[in-house]
């Protein structure tokens, strides 16, 4: 029998464990945390240096473990290959994936691909980064469903033989510099999205992003692009009458105005859009599918409007270049951000964008000092320090005036002061039905 180890055991931990009871694997855990094990009489807890007495076939790295950890440069040094749960996982797939990768907007076009398929009458299931790893499900997927996997850098920076049909890669910018040791390092691990594809496969890939373009030159497989500013012969762009446009072969199918997108789905929609042409299915249903979608909760989510004044909920932002983005969907946007200062971010390039779009801006959270450091820097002078979010989300709400966006756009992680951002968002969400309530109207 088989004998692995693997580090970690959160869920992703927890679902490679019971992969290997079923498929016959012995499995011993290595946890720095105080946490329970579960089913001891297979798992079986290693602490210490116990790890260099026992012989293993396959090392197993749970995301929250650096590359540089001690383990694992002992495994590697002595030639025990070492894999993420979706190296591991794929070995049990026969299916058709799909993977999406990239800084910011990946879950989201994970579920727009999937809303494509499935209106098109494909099967297919999301799994990965966005929520359920691919080794909870894996055996039981029926193989005519089609495997979409949001895949994280830590996920692709141990693999070996993963091989997706499709990757899509949203686009390429600084982020978790506190987990990589360079940006460089960083997109070095991404560029195995498509490490084993051939001729046969197909990489989409954002134009307007120069990194990605650049990174990805080299990969085997059939380059498609998308962009918001270029016309494209094979793939997706916006044409000069401002229709979403998908190109293959040479064909052209307009799908739908952009105005009719959602706000920041511009992005997401036209990688969709390519992956459905790939699929050969129809303009209806694309133009159909593109104009219901609203998005994942907590990303630009419109949650709240009073008369022409709306409240968007972007939680889900977790660095700079996602709040710019955001920034960039909207106009007349009064701004409430700020949350956790855990990545090595000076927030340069958002400051400068906040002087240049915003009308106002609350801050919150510990990256407050750096925000309100930068804006005396760069002589604006229109943002507030705010003690909690309810009393920014108070603020905001009083301030603004005619077809004004509050946009909640945090920029940072939630850990300085919530679980996560699922819990951040739904605060916000909670003070805006309660200031509508107070002012007559019904909340979204």
């Amino acid at each position: 029998m088989d004998q692995i180890l693997i580090l970690g055991f959160a869920r992703t931990g927890k679902a490679v464990a019971k992969l290997c009871s079923r498929v016959g694997v012995k499995v011993y855990i290595y946890e720095e945390d105080n946490v329970d094990i579960e089913n001891k009489e297979t798992n079986i807890k290693i602490t210490g240096l116990e790890y260099k007495d026992i012989s293993f076939d396959k090392i197993i790295v749970s995301p929250g473990f650096k590359l540089d950890h001690h383990i694992i440069k002992y495994f590697q040094s002595n030639n025990i290959p070492v894999i993420s749960e979706l190296e591991f996982s794929a070995y049990f797939s026969k299916h058709e994936i799909i993977a999406v990768t990239g800084t910011n907007g990946k879950g989201t076009t994970c579920t727009l691909i999937a809303k494509v398929l499935e209106n098109a009458g494909f099967k297919s299931i999301v799994l990965g980064n966005i929520g359920i790893p691919f080794a909870e499900l894996v055996l039981d997927i029926p193989l005519d469903y089609k495997v979409i996997l949001e895949t994280s850098c830590a996920q692709l920076s141990l693999i070996d033989k993963f091989h997706p049909k499709i990757s899509v890669v949203t686009n390429l910018k600084p982020e978790h510099l506190n987990f990589y040791n360079s940006f460089e390092e960083y997109i070095t691990f991404k560029k195995n999205i498509s490490k084993n594809q051939t001729i046969e496969d197909t990489i989409v890939l954002n134009l307007d992003d120069q990194v990605s373009y650049a990174l990805f030159q080299e990969s085997n497989a059939k380059k498609m692009y998308f962009s918001t500013t270029k016309t494209i012969f094979d793939g997706s762009y916006i044409d000069k009458e401002n229709y979403l446009v998908t190109v293959k072969d040479g064909n052209e199918l307009k799908i739908c105005k952009k105005k009719d997108v959602q706000a920041g789905l511009v992005d997401n929609s036209l990688a969709a859009l390519i992956v459905g042409n790939i699929y050969s299915i129809n303009s209806t249903i694309l133009s159909k599918t593109i104009k219901d979608f609203k998005g994942l909760e907590h990303a630009i989510e419109l949650c709240g409007r009073i008369e022409k004044i709306n409240f968007y909920n972007d939680s889900k932002s977790t660095n700079e270049h996602s709040t710019i983005h955001a920034l960039n969907c909207l106009e007349d946007i009064i701004l409430i951000t700020g949350g956790k200062d855990d990545k090595n971010c000076d927030y340069f390039y958002l400051s400068n964008k906040i002087k240049d779009k915003v009308k106002f801006v609350f801050i919150i959270g510990e990256t407050k000092s750096k925000l309100q450091d930068n804006f005396y820097n760069i002589k604006y002078e229109n943002f507030k320090i705010c003690n909690s979010l309810a009393d920014a989300v108070q603020q905001a709400s009083d301030l603004a005036t005619n077809t004004d966006n509050i946009l909640f756009s945090p920029a940072a992680n939630s850990k300085d002061m919530f679980v996560d951002h699922k819990v951040r968002g739904n605060l916000f969400k909670k003070l805006v039905a309660e200031y509508l309530e107070q002012k007559g109207y019904e909340s979204m």
